[in-house]
């Protein structure tokens, strides 16, 4: 359906932010697939204390959209949409008009900030977002990450169907967008950077992002597809739109793509994964990260843009021959106790782009604590192979699930927050530094 713009989105946030909280709905345990890839059900994190400290944050803002359509699990393909029905939504801390002027920015293989030195991104994932419109994370978690962990970033996993006001989307929640910039305003009060990502999906059809939903909450819950659609097109013309003052965000167009689904990736995969088109194999149009990245910038945002490559993340060989025409641009590659072969070609891209590892874990059950090692060894140029620059991180979860050797979680519990053995290794190399 047709994008009808921006331009209601003011009136949209105000009542959002009015609005109170989501309704509740039980926390879920999301369990990583073989290749990597997210499903939901289970328990855990959250509660809603709030803790102290002040400080900075962003300003709050007003902005855009609305528009329509059907969605997609992450990330979207062309520009245009077709249709009638309006949506709309959300909210963050941003300025109202202009491009923001960006704290970080890609140069080379790395990125940099506004005194021109490289500036490396470690931190945690804070799901729950994705498989639940009202959230299960507090004030609290993200104080821990950022005072006792030192985490300096952390990963938000988003859902669309959560956030697209469109009268034909039955999963839609009016608070959704203020839940998220509120947390988005914790991790800033506490000095951490953002990454917004879209995790859930729908193929462009609302009831499939509803079935999702519905399934989730008793524990069943898989909504990863295997790229982007129309939907994932509109969330992100409106998401970028409202937080495009806020250059400490950055924008994860869309989480572990895996069109084709075999390891080593065909030319025609990355074809779609970049330019979109029908998928046969999955039964929907997908919309490519080329696509998802001209809407970003189309709203005025110049916020970094992350893209995640093939094989639920694992594989980013493809990426010197499909990279995004543009600006501030970083490739993430997921790292599970699988894929950690992966890591020689992750070195190898990182040459020339920059690369960020925005998940990794051992998610076999075992609570094995070798991939975490690994990779963060790998991410200081220690070991063989090595990163060629120090690289970025952001481990998988800063979320006490029920089932943590196959979360897999970094905390024990939300009270305390003690590492489990994975989250030990993770929250020593934060201490350390980069």
């Amino acid at each position: 359906m047709r994008s009808l713009g921006l331009a209601g989105f003011g009136v949209v946030f105000v009542a959002c932010v009015a609005a109170a909280g989501c309704s509740s709905a039980s926390p879920t345990t999301e369990v990583k697939n073989d290749a990597g890839g997210s499903s939901g059900g289970g328990s855990s994190s959250g509660g809603s204390s709030t803790s102290s400290s002040s400080s900075s944050g962003s300003s709050t803002s007003s902005s855009s959209g609305s528009s329509s359509s059907s969605g997609g699990k992450s990330s979207s393909s062309s520009s245009s949409s077709s249709g009638s029905s309006s949506s709309s939504g959300s909210g963050s801390s941003s300025s109202s008009s202009g491009s923001a002027a960006a704290i970080y920015t890609v140069s080379k293989n790395v990125v940099v900030g506004s005194t021109s030195a490289p500036h490396v991104f470690r931190g945690v994932n804070m799901p729950s977002l994705e498989w639940q419109c009202s959230g299960a994370m507090s004030s609290v978690d993200y104080f821990n990450a950022a005072t006792t962990w030192k985490a300096n970033v952390v990963r938000i996993p988003l859902n669309q169907d959560c956030w697209l006001n469109d009268p034909t989307n039955p999963s839609y929640d009016s608070t959704y967008a203020s839940t998220v910039q509120q947390n988005v305003k914790w991790a800033e009060q506490y000095g951490m950077d953002v990454i917004l990502d879209l995790h859930w999906s729908d193929k462009g059809t609302y009831s499939v992002g509803q079935a999702c939903l519905a399934a989730s909450i008793n524990g069943n819950g898989n909504c990863q597809q295997a790229m982007a659609d129309a939907h994932s097109l509109i969330f992100w013309q409106q998401v970028a739109g409202a937080y495009m003052g806020d250059p400490h965000v950055m924008f994860e167009l869309y989480n572990e793509p895996f069109v084709g689904r075999g390891p080593a990736p065909s030319t025609a995969s990355w074809d779609l994964w970049l330019n979109g088109g029908a998928d046969s194999a999955d039964g929907f149009t997908i919309v490519g990260m080329q696509a998802l990245y001209n809407a970003v910038r189309a709203a005025g945002a110049n916020n970094i843009v992350i893209a995640g490559g093939l094989y639920w993340a694992n594989d980013v060989t493809g990426v010197p021959t499909h990279a995004i025409q543009g600006t501030n641009v970083i490739y993430a590659a997921h790292v599970y106790e699988t894929g950690t072969a992966a890591l020689g070609a992750i070195a190898s891209v990182a040459q020339t782009y920059p690369v960020i590892i925005s998940e990794f874990g051992d998610r076999s059950g075992s609570c094995a604590t070798a991939t975490d090692t690994l990779v963060t060894q790998f991410a200081n140029g220690q070991g063989s192979p090595a990163a060629p620059t120090t690289m970025s991180w952001t481990a998988w979860a800063f979320y006490a699930a029920s089932t943590p050797c196959t979360f897999p979680s970094l905390i024990a519990d939300s009270t305390v927050y003690a590492p489990t053995a994975e989250g030990a290794v993770v929250k020593a190399a934060l201490l350390a530094g980069p």
